[in-house]
């Protein structure tokens, strides 16, 4: 089986890797068929035309920003970029996130498309659960509160008091620790893989959580499909939105989305989602996204 090397990797070298029957990660092992059927999907993605950039400023510094568009592979990709150019290491990678659902996710998306089991090769750590092995995980994703070789911070824009004092500590690490890789990510790769339109509102309004309800309104009885994500600024206001639409709208699956809801309720498929900040780059729908609300914090 074609070999890959530590932090000399090309795309060229990883492509080959990827692209062949044998499975590099497990030894024995061959990639099944679901594998090349993701591995096409993820070759369209922006983030896969700049893997010989990235790896070119990955080799040459110590941190590197990457900055990419939701749906770009930011999550997925870069971590896996990584992954097969540090094959000839023992040491483990890390890619935090900000949040619950965005460390689960990404780790089962990213051990889908490798072709291995979520807890083995790829395992995620967040409170109160985490599926990882000792032995076999090289890829572990986690949320930046649990915090190595090299740290993949995610979502860095999102600025929580955990990202920034992880970067503050990170940033006194590095001259202590030359081996030590830091790799940022953040929104605005080059291209969008969803279209986005942007409408303002001619006026502000101090009530927006009945403007929103009004916008989402609207939007299901003049479009076709499509789901509508809005955003609310805490969970109480978001499961009064529910029920103040659920009661005004015919026809129309109203579902609440927040870190605290169990896993089977966020991967509901729906049709409207409430929603606070955070969810909106790790849950995704398979259909396409309006977004109605104001951004607000608490």
């Amino acid at each position: 089986m074609y070999r890959t090397s530590f932090r000399d990797t090309t795309a060229e070298d990883a492509f080959r890797l990827e692209d062949g029957a044998a499975h590099p990660l497990r030894e024995n092992d061959l990639h099944g068929r679901r594998y090349f059927e993701l591995l096409s999907i993820r070759r369209r993605l922006p983030a896969s035309a700049k893997r010989q950039e990235f790896l070119d400023l990955y080799h040459q510094h110590q941190v590197i920003v990457v900055s990419g568009e939701t749906g770009s592979g930011k999550t997925t990709q870069i971590p896996q970029f990584i992954l097969f150019d540090e094959l000839g290491s023992s040491k483990p990678i890390v890619c935090a996130q900000p949040h619950r659902p965005s460390a689960i996710s990404g780790a089962e998306q990213v051990a889908s498309e490798l072709d291995v089991r979520v807890g083995e090769e790829v395992g995620y750590q967040v409170r109160f659960d985490k599926r990882i092995s000792r032995v076999k995980t090289r890829l572990n994703y986690m949320t930046d509160g649990m915090l190595v070789h090299c740290v993949i911070i995610d979502e860095a824009h999102e600025r929580t008091i955990p990202t920034d004092l992880l970067l503050a500590l990170l940033k006194r690490a590095l001259p202590l620790f030359p081996d030590l890789k830091v790799v940022i990510i953040h929104l605005p790769l080059s291209g969008r893989e969803h279209p986005v339109e942007i409408r303002y509102l001619q006026e502000a309004t101090p009530d927006y959580a009945s403007l929103a309800l009004h916008t989402a309104q609207h939007i299901h009885q003049t479009t076709g499909d499509g789901d509508i994500l809005v955003f609310m600024p805490s969970t109480a206001e978001i499961e009064d939105a529910c029920g103040q639409l659920r009661s005004a709208t015919w026809g129309l699956e109203v579902l609440p989305l927040y870190s605290h809801l169990p896993k089977a309720e966020q991967e509901r498929a729906s049709k409207v989602c409430m929603t606070c900040h955070g969810p909106e780059e790790s849950v995704q729908s398979r259909l396409g996204w309006h977004r109605s609300g104001r951004s607000q914090h608490r």
